[in-house]
Protein backbone atom coordinates (compact mmCIF):
# COMPACT_ATOMS: atom_id res chain seq x y z
CA UNK A 1 0.00 0.00 0.00
CA UNK A 2 2.72 2.56 0.79
CA UNK A 3 4.15 2.04 -2.43
CA UNK A 4 0.99 2.52 -4.37
CA UNK A 5 0.40 5.77 -2.86
CA UNK A 6 4.34 6.81 -3.05
CA UNK A 7 3.17 5.77 -7.24
CA UNK A 8 0.40 8.09 -7.33
CA UNK A 9 2.10 10.86 -5.50
CA UNK A 10 4.79 10.67 -8.16
CA UNK A 11 2.51 10.45 -10.99
CA UNK A 12 -0.16 13.33 -10.17
CA UNK A 13 2.53 15.20 -9.16
CA UNK A 14 5.12 14.40 -12.20
CA UNK A 15 1.82 15.53 -14.96
CA UNK A 16 3.27 19.11 -15.43
CA UNK A 17 6.71 18.02 -16.11
CA UNK A 18 5.38 15.37 -19.19
CA UNK A 19 7.15 12.36 -17.74
CA UNK A 20 6.41 8.82 -17.81
CA UNK A 21 7.09 6.54 -14.45
CA UNK A 22 8.18 3.58 -16.67
CA UNK A 23 9.41 0.91 -14.05
CA UNK A 24 9.65 0.66 -10.52
CA UNK A 25 11.67 -2.12 -8.70
CA UNK A 26 12.30 -3.40 -5.74
CA UNK A 27 16.00 -2.49 -4.94
CA UNK A 28 18.03 -1.97 -1.83
CA UNK A 29 21.03 -0.15 -2.32
CA UNK A 30 22.98 0.99 0.94
CA UNK A 31 25.43 3.59 1.43
CA UNK A 32 28.16 1.37 0.86
CA UNK A 33 27.35 0.73 -2.86
CA UNK A 34 28.08 2.07 -5.85
CA UNK A 35 25.85 2.12 -9.36
CA UNK A 36 25.94 2.90 -12.95
CA UNK A 37 25.08 2.02 -15.83
CA UNK A 38 26.17 1.36 -19.72
CA UNK A 39 23.75 0.94 -22.73
CA UNK A 40 23.91 -1.78 -25.43
CA UNK A 41 22.20 0.36 -28.28
CA UNK A 42 22.29 -2.24 -31.18
CA UNK A 43 20.32 -4.76 -29.07
CA UNK A 44 18.26 -2.29 -27.04
CA UNK A 45 19.52 -3.27 -23.36
CA UNK A 46 20.99 -1.31 -20.64
CA UNK A 47 23.01 -3.07 -17.50
CA UNK A 48 23.03 -1.74 -14.50
CA UNK A 49 25.68 -2.45 -12.25
CA UNK A 50 25.88 -2.59 -8.55
CA UNK A 51 29.40 -2.11 -6.78
CA UNK A 52 30.19 -2.53 -3.28
CA UNK A 53 33.05 -3.49 -1.12
CA UNK A 54 32.93 -6.86 -2.05
CA UNK A 55 31.09 -7.97 -5.18
CA UNK A 56 29.74 -6.93 -8.33
CA UNK A 57 26.48 -7.45 -9.52
CA UNK A 58 24.99 -6.87 -13.05
CA UNK A 59 21.17 -6.31 -14.03
CA UNK A 60 19.88 -6.82 -17.46
CA UNK A 61 16.66 -4.72 -18.57
CA UNK A 62 15.11 -5.53 -22.11
CA UNK A 63 13.78 -2.08 -24.64
CA UNK A 64 10.40 -1.94 -21.55
CA UNK A 65 13.27 -1.63 -18.69
CA UNK A 66 12.20 -5.22 -17.70
CA UNK A 67 14.58 -7.08 -15.60
CA UNK A 68 16.02 -10.26 -17.97
CA UNK A 69 19.35 -11.03 -16.34
CA UNK A 70 20.93 -10.69 -12.66
CA UNK A 71 24.67 -11.44 -12.53
CA UNK A 72 27.11 -11.64 -9.20
CA UNK A 73 30.64 -11.88 -9.08
CA UNK A 74 33.32 -11.28 -6.55
CA UNK A 75 35.53 -8.08 -6.86
CA UNK A 76 38.43 -8.41 -8.49
CA UNK A 77 41.85 -8.63 -6.50
CA UNK A 78 42.29 -5.72 -4.40
CA UNK A 79 45.19 -4.10 -6.49
CA UNK A 80 42.80 -3.18 -9.52
CA UNK A 81 41.34 -0.06 -7.44
CA UNK A 82 39.49 1.52 -9.87
CA UNK A 83 36.95 1.02 -13.05
CA UNK A 84 38.24 3.30 -15.21
CA UNK A 85 35.74 2.52 -18.15
CA UNK A 86 32.20 0.63 -19.12
CA UNK A 87 30.21 -0.58 -22.51
CA UNK A 88 28.95 -3.61 -24.39
CA UNK A 89 30.31 -6.09 -27.03
CA UNK A 90 28.64 -8.55 -29.06
CA UNK A 91 25.55 -8.18 -26.24
CA UNK A 92 27.76 -8.65 -23.11
CA UNK A 93 28.54 -5.86 -20.55
CA UNK A 94 31.75 -5.26 -19.88
CA UNK A 95 34.04 -3.70 -17.24
CA UNK A 96 37.84 -2.14 -17.91
CA UNK A 97 39.57 -2.24 -14.34
CA UNK A 98 43.09 -0.36 -13.73
CA UNK A 99 45.59 -1.38 -11.37
CA UNK A 100 47.32 1.17 -8.82
CA UNK A 101 50.47 0.90 -10.62
CA UNK A 102 48.28 1.73 -14.06
CA UNK A 103 50.41 -0.91 -15.64
CA UNK A 104 47.68 -3.28 -16.25
CA UNK A 105 44.15 -3.34 -17.19
CA UNK A 106 41.31 -5.99 -16.35
CA UNK A 107 38.51 -6.90 -18.73
CA UNK A 108 35.83 -8.57 -17.01
CA UNK A 109 32.88 -9.37 -19.55
CA UNK A 110 29.34 -10.31 -18.27
CA UNK A 111 28.21 -12.91 -20.74
CA UNK A 112 24.16 -12.54 -20.18
CA UNK A 113 23.42 -15.36 -22.58
CA UNK A 114 25.85 -18.06 -20.98
CA UNK A 115 24.99 -16.50 -16.98
CA UNK A 116 28.94 -16.34 -16.13
CA UNK A 117 31.38 -13.40 -15.58
CA UNK A 118 34.68 -13.89 -17.18
CA UNK A 119 38.33 -11.57 -17.10
CA UNK A 120 41.43 -11.32 -18.37
CA UNK A 121 44.34 -9.17 -17.30
CA UNK A 122 46.50 -7.20 -19.98
CA UNK A 123 49.38 -5.30 -19.88
CA UNK A 124 49.09 -1.89 -20.20
CA UNK A 125 52.53 -0.94 -21.92
CA UNK A 126 52.07 3.34 -20.51
CA UNK A 127 55.75 4.62 -20.51
CA UNK A 128 56.97 6.88 -18.16
CA UNK A 129 57.28 9.56 -21.12
CA UNK A 130 53.32 9.08 -21.86
CA UNK A 131 50.42 11.47 -19.87
CA UNK A 132 46.80 9.89 -19.66
CA UNK A 133 44.99 12.75 -21.91
CA UNK A 134 41.34 10.58 -22.26
CA UNK A 135 39.84 7.39 -22.01
CA UNK A 136 36.50 6.80 -24.36
CA UNK A 137 34.96 3.78 -25.62
CA UNK A 138 34.46 4.31 -29.57
CA UNK A 139 32.19 1.90 -31.66
CA UNK A 140 32.93 -0.71 -28.73
CA UNK A 141 36.62 -0.02 -28.49
CA UNK A 142 37.94 1.33 -25.21
CA UNK A 143 40.86 3.58 -25.97
CA UNK A 144 43.44 5.06 -23.55
CA UNK A 145 44.87 8.20 -25.29
CA UNK A 146 48.15 9.44 -24.17
CA UNK A 147 50.80 12.31 -25.30
CA UNK A 148 53.99 11.90 -25.21
CA UNK A 149 55.73 14.28 -22.77
CA UNK A 150 57.63 17.57 -24.89
CA UNK A 151 56.23 16.23 -27.89
CA UNK A 152 52.99 16.36 -30.03
CA UNK A 153 53.17 12.42 -30.49
CA UNK A 154 49.72 10.86 -29.63
CA UNK A 155 49.51 7.25 -28.26
CA UNK A 156 46.15 5.05 -28.54
CA UNK A 157 46.05 1.71 -26.38
CA UNK A 158 42.85 0.27 -27.41
CA UNK A 159 40.79 -2.62 -26.03
CA UNK A 160 38.83 -4.69 -28.17
CA UNK A 161 37.60 -8.91 -27.83
CA UNK A 162 40.01 -8.75 -24.51
CA UNK A 163 42.89 -7.46 -26.76
CA UNK A 164 44.70 -4.53 -26.35
CA UNK A 165 47.06 -2.94 -29.73
CA UNK A 166 48.81 0.19 -29.23
CA UNK A 167 48.72 2.77 -31.73
CA UNK A 168 50.82 5.78 -32.66
CA UNK A 169 49.72 9.37 -34.14
CA UNK A 170 52.65 11.39 -34.56
CA UNK A 171 51.84 15.05 -35.05
CA UNK A 172 55.07 16.46 -34.84
CA UNK A 173 54.73 17.50 -38.66
CA UNK A 174 51.58 20.04 -37.46
CA UNK A 175 51.80 23.38 -36.59
CA UNK A 176 50.00 24.32 -33.21
CA UNK A 177 49.74 27.80 -32.08
CA UNK A 178 49.55 28.45 -28.17
CA UNK A 179 48.06 31.61 -26.36
CA UNK A 180 51.02 33.65 -27.16
CA UNK A 181 50.51 33.25 -30.55
CA UNK A 182 53.81 30.89 -31.07
CA UNK A 183 54.12 27.60 -32.73
CA UNK A 184 54.68 24.94 -30.53
CA UNK A 185 54.02 21.35 -30.04
CA UNK A 186 50.90 19.95 -28.53
CA UNK A 187 51.96 18.98 -24.95
CA UNK A 188 52.13 22.67 -23.36
CA UNK A 189 48.79 23.86 -25.28
CA UNK A 190 47.53 20.34 -23.72
CA UNK A 191 49.09 21.03 -19.85
CA UNK A 192 47.92 24.63 -19.95
CA UNK A 193 45.46 24.65 -16.70
CA UNK A 194 41.95 26.89 -17.47
CA UNK A 195 39.70 28.07 -15.42
CA UNK A 196 37.14 25.40 -15.96
CA UNK A 197 39.60 22.47 -17.02
CA UNK A 198 42.53 20.75 -15.39
CA UNK A 199 45.87 20.21 -17.84
CA UNK A 200 46.04 17.12 -20.51
CA UNK A 201 42.23 16.76 -20.31
CA UNK A 202 39.16 17.08 -23.13
CA UNK A 203 35.57 17.62 -22.30
CA UNK A 204 33.46 15.51 -24.10
CA UNK A 205 30.41 17.02 -26.01
CA UNK A 206 27.36 14.61 -27.01
CA UNK A 207 24.00 15.08 -28.33
CA UNK A 208 22.61 12.73 -25.59
CA UNK A 209 21.55 15.70 -23.62
CA UNK A 210 21.40 19.63 -24.64
CA UNK A 211 25.02 20.57 -23.61
CA UNK A 212 25.07 22.86 -20.46
CA UNK A 213 26.78 26.38 -20.84
CA UNK A 214 29.25 25.03 -18.00
CA UNK A 215 29.86 21.73 -19.86
CA UNK A 216 30.56 23.85 -23.42
CA UNK A 217 32.77 26.36 -21.73
CA UNK A 218 35.97 24.65 -21.41
CA UNK A 219 38.70 25.68 -23.89
CA UNK A 220 39.66 21.61 -25.01
CA UNK A 221 36.69 19.29 -25.89
CA UNK A 222 36.12 16.13 -28.21
CA UNK A 223 33.27 15.15 -30.21
CA UNK A 224 33.08 11.70 -32.21
CA UNK A 225 31.84 11.80 -35.44
CA UNK A 226 31.19 8.20 -36.58
CA UNK A 227 34.97 6.48 -37.12
CA UNK A 228 36.33 10.01 -36.32
CA UNK A 229 37.76 11.63 -33.06
CA UNK A 230 37.52 15.33 -32.98
CA UNK A 231 39.74 17.18 -30.90
CA UNK A 232 39.10 21.15 -30.68
CA UNK A 233 41.60 24.00 -29.02
CA UNK A 234 40.43 27.17 -28.16
CA UNK A 235 43.35 28.20 -26.06
CA UNK A 236 44.27 30.97 -28.58
CA UNK A 237 41.71 33.47 -28.97
CA UNK A 238 42.31 34.01 -32.65
CA UNK A 239 42.19 30.63 -33.59
CA UNK A 240 39.89 27.25 -33.36
CA UNK A 241 42.40 24.45 -34.04
CA UNK A 242 40.61 21.11 -34.87
CA UNK A 243 42.83 17.61 -34.69
CA UNK A 244 40.75 15.12 -36.90
CA UNK A 245 41.35 11.35 -35.92
CA UNK A 246 40.59 8.41 -38.37
CA UNK A 247 40.24 5.69 -35.83
CA UNK A 248 39.90 3.33 -38.76
CA UNK A 249 43.04 4.10 -40.38
CA UNK A 250 45.05 5.78 -37.43
CA UNK A 251 45.54 9.18 -39.10
CA UNK A 252 45.06 12.39 -38.41
CA UNK A 253 44.76 15.93 -40.07
CA UNK A 254 44.59 19.43 -38.11
CA UNK A 255 43.65 22.21 -39.62
CA UNK A 256 42.41 25.69 -38.30
CA UNK A 257 39.63 28.16 -38.35
CA UNK A 258 39.61 32.14 -37.58
CA UNK A 259 37.43 33.31 -34.90
CA UNK A 260 35.67 36.28 -35.87
CA UNK A 261 37.70 39.49 -35.65
CA UNK A 262 37.16 42.15 -33.03
CA UNK A 263 39.43 44.76 -32.86
CA UNK A 264 41.45 44.46 -29.03
CA UNK A 265 42.80 47.31 -27.24
CA UNK A 266 44.16 48.05 -23.59
CA UNK A 267 40.95 48.58 -22.38
CA UNK A 268 38.48 46.34 -23.29
CA UNK A 269 39.41 42.42 -22.48
CA UNK A 270 38.36 39.90 -25.37
CA UNK A 271 37.75 36.03 -25.26
CA UNK A 272 36.67 33.28 -27.63
CA UNK A 273 34.90 29.75 -27.78
CA UNK A 274 33.54 27.44 -30.00
CA UNK A 275 31.14 24.37 -30.21
CA UNK A 276 30.79 21.62 -33.21
CA UNK A 277 27.11 20.53 -34.16
CA UNK A 278 26.32 18.06 -37.14
CA UNK A 279 28.34 19.70 -39.49
CA UNK A 280 28.75 23.25 -38.69
CA UNK A 281 31.60 24.80 -36.20
CA UNK A 282 30.06 27.73 -34.53
CA UNK A 283 32.60 30.37 -33.37
CA UNK A 284 31.90 33.17 -30.78
CA UNK A 285 34.43 36.16 -29.74
CA UNK A 286 33.35 39.09 -27.75
CA UNK A 287 33.92 42.02 -25.22
CA UNK A 288 31.95 43.71 -22.70
CA UNK A 289 30.24 46.00 -25.85
CA UNK A 290 30.29 43.75 -28.80
CA UNK A 291 30.14 40.47 -29.90
CA UNK A 292 30.14 38.52 -33.10
CA UNK A 293 29.20 34.62 -33.84
CA UNK A 294 30.04 32.99 -36.82
CA UNK A 295 28.60 29.79 -38.33
CA UNK A 296 31.44 27.97 -40.66
CA UNK A 297 31.56 24.54 -42.52
CA UNK A 298 34.26 22.74 -41.46
CA UNK A 299 36.67 24.33 -44.92
CA UNK A 300 35.44 27.61 -43.37
CA UNK A 301 33.20 28.50 -45.29
CA UNK A 302 31.01 30.95 -43.69
CA UNK A 303 27.45 29.90 -43.51
CA UNK A 304 26.11 32.74 -40.81
CA UNK A 305 27.23 36.08 -38.82
CA UNK A 306 25.14 37.55 -36.13
CA UNK A 307 25.95 40.41 -33.95
CA UNK A 308 25.22 41.62 -31.07
CA UNK A 309 26.49 45.18 -29.25
CA UNK A 310 25.55 47.45 -26.27
CA UNK A 311 23.24 49.47 -28.68
CA UNK A 312 21.60 46.82 -31.10
CA UNK A 313 19.65 43.80 -29.33
CA UNK A 314 20.63 40.13 -30.83
CA UNK A 315 17.89 39.41 -33.47
CA UNK A 316 17.16 35.84 -33.45
CA UNK A 317 16.66 35.16 -29.77
CA UNK A 318 13.86 33.23 -28.74
CA UNK A 319 13.79 33.92 -24.92
CA UNK A 320 14.66 36.16 -22.85
CA UNK A 321 18.19 37.43 -21.55
CA UNK A 322 17.97 34.79 -18.11
CA UNK A 323 20.56 34.98 -15.29
CA UNK A 324 20.22 31.51 -13.88
CA UNK A 325 21.75 31.51 -9.60
CA UNK A 326 22.23 28.06 -9.14
CA UNK A 327 19.13 26.28 -9.60
CA UNK A 328 15.94 26.24 -12.16
CA UNK A 329 13.85 28.27 -10.13
CA UNK A 330 16.34 30.49 -9.09
CA UNK A 331 16.50 32.74 -11.92
CA UNK A 332 15.43 36.68 -13.07
CA UNK A 333 15.64 38.41 -16.46
CA UNK A 334 17.85 40.79 -17.12
CA UNK A 335 16.15 43.70 -19.50
CA UNK A 336 19.05 44.66 -22.06
CA UNK A 337 21.96 43.20 -24.06
CA UNK A 338 24.93 45.48 -22.70
CA UNK A 339 23.63 43.39 -19.05
CA UNK A 340 24.43 39.90 -21.28
CA UNK A 341 27.64 41.54 -22.66
CA UNK A 342 29.00 42.78 -19.61
CA UNK A 343 28.13 39.31 -17.74
CA UNK A 344 29.37 37.30 -20.50
CA UNK A 345 32.66 39.76 -20.29
CA UNK A 346 33.08 39.40 -16.78
CA UNK A 347 32.57 35.18 -16.67
CA UNK A 348 33.65 32.75 -18.70
CA UNK A 349 32.33 32.64 -22.51
CA UNK A 350 30.39 29.92 -23.66
CA UNK A 351 27.81 28.51 -26.20
CA UNK A 352 26.00 24.93 -27.04
CA UNK A 353 23.88 23.80 -29.71
CA UNK A 354 21.61 20.33 -29.52
CA UNK A 355 20.55 19.20 -32.44
CA UNK A 356 16.68 16.96 -32.18
CA UNK A 357 13.94 17.16 -34.21
CA UNK A 358 15.45 18.77 -37.72
CA UNK A 359 16.06 22.34 -35.27
CA UNK A 360 19.09 23.68 -33.62
CA UNK A 361 18.61 24.70 -30.36
CA UNK A 362 21.30 27.25 -29.96
CA UNK A 363 22.23 28.93 -26.37
CA UNK A 364 24.73 31.55 -25.90
CA UNK A 365 25.85 33.33 -22.80
CA UNK A 366 28.54 32.73 -19.95
CA UNK A 367 29.27 31.05 -16.58
CA UNK A 368 30.67 31.96 -13.38
CA UNK A 369 33.67 29.93 -11.39
CA UNK A 370 32.23 26.59 -9.04
CA UNK A 371 31.30 29.53 -5.70
CA UNK A 372 32.73 26.19 -3.80
CA UNK A 373 36.25 25.31 -2.41
CA UNK A 374 37.15 23.16 -5.59
CA UNK A 375 37.02 24.67 -8.57
CA UNK A 376 37.81 21.64 -10.54
CA UNK A 377 34.39 19.92 -8.80
CA UNK A 378 32.65 17.15 -10.85
CA UNK A 379 29.36 19.03 -12.24
CA UNK A 380 27.20 15.74 -12.14
CA UNK A 381 24.82 14.95 -8.81
CA UNK A 382 26.64 12.67 -6.25
CA UNK A 383 26.01 8.54 -7.35
CA UNK A 384 28.41 6.84 -5.44
CA UNK A 385 29.09 5.70 -2.12
CA UNK A 386 31.53 4.56 0.42
CA UNK A 387 33.50 2.98 -2.64
CA UNK A 388 34.68 6.27 -3.00
CA UNK A 389 37.51 6.68 -6.33
CA UNK A 390 36.12 3.00 -7.30
CA UNK A 391 33.91 4.74 -10.27
CA UNK A 392 35.29 8.17 -10.15
CA UNK A 393 36.06 7.74 -14.32
CA UNK A 394 32.56 6.42 -14.57
CA UNK A 395 30.85 9.47 -13.22
CA UNK A 396 33.27 12.02 -14.81
CA UNK A 397 32.79 10.47 -18.53
CA UNK A 398 29.02 10.57 -17.69
CA UNK A 399 28.14 13.25 -19.59
CA UNK A 400 24.50 13.28 -18.78
CA UNK A 401 25.18 12.78 -15.04
CA UNK A 402 27.37 15.94 -15.48
CA UNK A 403 24.97 18.23 -17.48
CA UNK A 404 22.29 17.27 -15.11
CA UNK A 405 23.13 19.97 -12.00
CA UNK A 406 26.23 21.46 -13.89
CA UNK A 407 24.79 24.72 -12.99
CA UNK A 408 24.91 24.54 -9.71
CA UNK A 409 26.70 26.64 -7.13
CA UNK A 410 26.82 28.94 -10.34
CA UNK A 411 25.79 31.77 -11.66
CA UNK A 412 24.74 32.00 -15.39
CA UNK A 413 23.42 33.78 -17.96
CA UNK A 414 22.09 33.03 -21.47
CA UNK A 415 19.77 34.26 -24.19
CA UNK A 416 18.43 30.88 -26.04
CA UNK A 417 17.32 30.42 -30.04
CA UNK A 418 16.46 27.93 -32.68
CA UNK A 419 17.03 27.77 -36.24
CA UNK A 420 16.21 24.92 -39.12
CA UNK A 421 19.34 23.00 -40.08
CA UNK A 422 20.35 25.60 -42.28
CA UNK A 423 20.81 27.90 -39.05
CA UNK A 424 17.33 30.09 -40.78
CA UNK A 425 15.98 31.57 -37.75
CA UNK A 426 12.85 30.21 -36.47
CA UNK A 427 10.42 32.35 -34.39
CA UNK A 428 8.04 31.95 -31.76
CA UNK A 429 8.02 30.76 -28.21
CA UNK A 430 11.00 28.23 -27.31
CA UNK A 431 9.17 25.01 -26.44
CA UNK A 432 10.52 22.77 -23.32
CA UNK A 433 12.38 20.38 -24.51
CA UNK A 434 12.74 16.80 -22.61
CA UNK A 435 15.97 17.96 -20.55
CA UNK A 436 14.63 21.08 -19.68
CA UNK A 437 11.95 19.17 -18.00
CA UNK A 438 13.43 16.76 -16.51
CA UNK A 439 15.98 19.26 -14.64
CA UNK A 440 12.94 20.67 -13.02
CA UNK A 441 11.77 17.55 -12.14
CA UNK A 442 14.68 16.27 -10.28
CA UNK A 443 15.29 20.01 -8.55
CA UNK A 444 11.63 18.93 -7.35
CA UNK A 445 12.38 15.48 -6.41
CA UNK A 446 14.48 15.86 -3.79
CA UNK A 447 13.54 12.51 -2.46
CA UNK A 448 14.67 10.69 -4.79
CA UNK A 449 18.38 10.41 -4.78
CA UNK A 450 21.96 9.56 -6.39
CA UNK A 451 20.43 10.85 -10.04
CA UNK A 452 21.82 8.99 -13.30
CA UNK A 453 20.78 10.09 -16.07
CA UNK A 454 20.32 8.60 -20.05
CA UNK A 455 19.37 8.25 -23.49
CA UNK A 456 17.74 5.17 -24.32
CA UNK A 457 15.85 4.47 -27.66
CA UNK A 458 16.10 8.16 -28.72
CA UNK A 459 13.84 9.26 -24.99
CA UNK A 460 15.53 10.47 -22.32
CA UNK A 461 15.35 8.62 -18.99
CA UNK A 462 16.08 9.33 -15.10
CA UNK A 463 16.74 6.98 -12.59
CA UNK A 464 17.04 7.30 -8.46
CA UNK A 465 17.03 5.47 -5.71
CA UNK A 466 13.69 6.00 -3.31
CA UNK A 467 15.94 4.86 -0.08
CA UNK A 468 12.49 5.00 2.22
CA UNK A 469 11.04 2.63 -0.18
CA UNK A 470 14.02 0.50 -1.20
CA UNK A 471 12.71 0.46 -4.74
CA UNK A 472 14.80 2.15 -8.04
CA UNK A 473 12.64 4.31 -10.22
CA UNK A 474 12.85 4.91 -13.94
CA UNK A 475 11.19 7.80 -15.39
CA UNK A 476 11.08 8.68 -19.35
CA UNK A 477 10.84 12.05 -20.66
CA UNK A 478 8.64 13.45 -23.64
CA UNK A 479 8.59 16.36 -25.52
Amino acid sequence: MKKLVLFLILFLNGISYSQELVKSINLEIDNKTDYFHTIDEQNNKIAFFLVNKTDVESLLFDENINQEVRLKTAKPDKKFKSIIGNGFEDGNAVLYWQNSKENEVMVQTFNFRNNNVSSKILELEISEEEEIIKKIIINNTFHIITINKRSSILNFHSIKNQTLEKKIIDLSDKKFINKENRFSTLWPILYEGFAFEKELTFQNITNETPPSLVISSNKRKSYVKEDKLILTLDNNKGFTQIISIDLKQYTATVSSLSQPYIKQNDFLSVDSNSFIVDNFIIQMKSNPNYMIVEVKDFEGKLIKQFEINDEKDFEFKNSDIIQENGSVKNTRVLGTTNQLLRKINKFYPSLSCYSSNNKLYFTIGGVSLDETTNPYNSFGGIIGGATGSIIESIIIASFSNNNLNSYRNRKVIYINSVFDKNFNHISGEIEKLPFDKLRAFAEEKKKLERPTVFKFKSDLFFGAYDSENKSYSFFKFKS
